[in-house]
């Protein structure tokens, strides 16, 4: 997913989409690499996407790229 890219959270794991974040870059741990992204909520601005699951176990997303 490159950035401009969505992800879209089901935070209470009822089966609906309920939130979207817009991938704004990448960032590097270790021997991965994951997106970051940004939200229309306080402090969700520029957060690696592997914090924001690690705090929400269990919550499901999905991917969302444009082609060109």
């Amino acid at each position: 997913m490159g950035g401009g890219g969505l992800v879209y959270a089901d935070w209470r794991n009822d089966g609906e989409y309920d939130h979207a974040m817009v991938v704004v870059g990448y960032i590097s741990r270790g021997d991965k690499t994951g997106p970051v992204v940004c939200g229309k909520r306080d402090n969700a601005h520029d957060v690696p996407l592997a914090d924001i699951t690690a705090r929400h176990r269990g919550m499901k997303w999905k991917g969302l790229q444009w082609k060109r």
